[in-house]
């Protein structure tokens, strides 16, 4: 394995690299703790071909393995599931739905999926464009270092340690390496643990050295173990859930006993993404909107005009459409509701701001996306046997947690219904925990340590993902005991079938 990876860095060493001993040793200890990890996951595995001791000559385990075949059991269990698919066929039947429909509007990632496939299988087959890519990342940071040297007076040279927080893909380009396996089979990522790596070999114009967070798995990455760092559930005492929400989400639950994680696909939509009027929360984006009895009342970020509407916008305009009976509980426009619901290129939409509409393939997106990062929570807490009543503390991370009102995500279903001092909106947890490393290098020690406590777990495995997805879709969702707060907005604001 040594000088497999000793012949890699033969091969893609380059004098820009810095000192060719440095960058072989990188390469040969991220292929070292890649071969132990793998190993290290079959280390109990006994191989079914091994003699019997103390029993007969020549016998294998394999020969005393009972039959476990068994047509009677497998047919009652097959009988069982299709009854129970039958069973949910029914209540989706009950609002609306179809299994169809939850399949056609799950989160569209092909066209971002592709994307990222292309520019990566760019970087590999040329390898000068993973160091156009690589040199774009350095260049980030320089010019934030320029940035802080012209507000503190403080040369850059001065620098002696920094710390870095970020996905797995991007630390990647910033060590120079094929970032590849993060996106493809065998998944098997090779800077999951960078650890210390001198500055000056990076690129970067300072003396001293640069620590990069470690990451869990492929789409679990620094970032996170940082914003476990900075909220502190790994040392609490009490259940916590840790939810970062964006194009992906990651879902941290635990306490200082445990913590189970898991990353899946979200969406687009919750960045405004995938929503024909939606856009980032910049200048003229609208990022909080009220009903007033027929009328939308948008904050506009900058003021002025609006020229679409950014996450934190979209999730107060489906709540107040849901609580004033526009938008059904299957998430679907009720245009008996008001003559401002309209039909405009073959489907319902409603114009929320001059010469801009919402219309109801923007709402199945992001009910859709919202079922997606819901269904990830309540699985995880099906998997320790708790309900979300348990829960101390509910964090949501990220920018799209720090802007969101709190009441409008619990009524679609996107939060769940606690007392809203339970729910943390933690803000960017991943550039806290890179703060506070640089500062208490004991939290080193608790890095590792969480890295060693985290249970991964595999959303695309669970068998009845999508059946729990579906549940989750509705507004706020089929099972409206678990939000007793909207339930009594809808009742107040005269809603039928409440």
């Amino acid at each position: 394995i040594v000088l497999l990876a000793f012949y890699e860095a033969i091969l893609g060493y380059e004098k820009h690299r810095g000192a060719f001993l440095a960058y072989a040793s990188r390469g040969i200890r991220n292929r070292l703790i890649d071969h132990y990890r793998r190993e290290k996951k079959h280390a109990k595995v006994v191989s079914l071909h091994e003699p019997i001791q103390d029993g007969e000559e020549d016998a294998l385990k394999i020969d005393h393995l009972e039959d476990p075949a068994n047509a009677i059991e497998a047919s009652h269990r097959r009988s069982a599931a299709k009854e129970e698919i039958t069973e949910f066929e029914q209540c989706l039947e009950g609002f609306g739905i179809s299994f169809s429909d939850v399949a056609d509007n799950c989160p569209r990632q092909e066209r971002t999926l592709r994307a990222c496939q292309k520019v990566l299988a760019a970087a590999r087959n040329h390898p000068e464009h993973l160091d156009e890519i690589r040199q774009a990342t350095i260049d980030t940071f320089t010019d934030a270092f320029a940035d802080l040297q012209r507000q503190t007076g403080i040369p850059q040279e001065a620098c002696t340690a920094m710390t870095v927080a970020g996905n797995m893909t991007m630390i990647h380009f910033l060590i120079g390496m094929d970032p590849f396996g993060v996106f493809s089979a065998p998944y098997a990522v090779r800077a999951d643990r960078p650890d210390f790596l001198p500055a000056e070999e990076l690129g970067f114009p300072f003396h001293g050295y640069v620590y990069c967070y470690p990451g869990r798995a492929n789409y679990l990455g620094g970032d996170i173990i940082s914003g476990i760092i900075a909220s502190g559930i790994a040392r609490k005492e009490e259940i916590c859930v840790f939810l970062d929400i964006g194009t992906n989400g990651e879902l941290v639950v635990g306490n200082r006993e445990f913590l189970l994680c898991g990353a899946g696909a979200a969406g687009p939509a919750l960045e405004g993404g995938s929503v024909k009027t939606g856009m980032c929360a910049r200048t003229g984006a609208v990022q909080h909107v009220r009903m007033d009895g027929r009328q939308f009342i948008c904050d506009v970020i900058g003021g002025g005009e609006a020229k679409g509407i950014c996450g934190s916008g979209i999730v107060d305009l489906i709540a107040e459409l849901f609580l004033h009976g526009w938008v059904d509980i299957r998430g679907r426009f009720v245009p008996e509701a008001s003559d401002r619901i309209v039909e405009r290129e073959g489907e319902y939409a409603v114009e929320y701001a001059p010469t801009l509409y919402f219309y109801q393939c923007d709402l199945d997106e992001f009910l859709s996306t919202k079922a997606a990062a819901a269904t990830m929570v309540e699985y995880m807490m099906n998997l320790i046997g708790l309900s979300m009543q348990d829960v101390g503390e509910f964090q949501v991370a990220g920018a799209f947690g720090a802007y969101i009102d709190k009441e409008s995500a619990v009524a679609i279903g996107l939060y769940p219904d606690l007392d809203r001092s339970r729910l943390i909106s933690a803000g960017n947890t991943s550039l806290k925990g890179a703060y506070e490393m640089l500062l208490h290098k004991e939290y080193l020690a608790e890095a590792a340590d969480i890295l060693d406590r985290m249970e991964y777990v595999q959303f695309g495995e669970v068998e009845d993902f999508i059946q729990l997805m579906g549940a989750a879709r509705a507004l706020p969702h089929t099972d409206l005991s678990r939000y007793p707060s909207v339930v009594e907005k809808l009742r107040k604001n005269g809603i039928p079938g409440v």
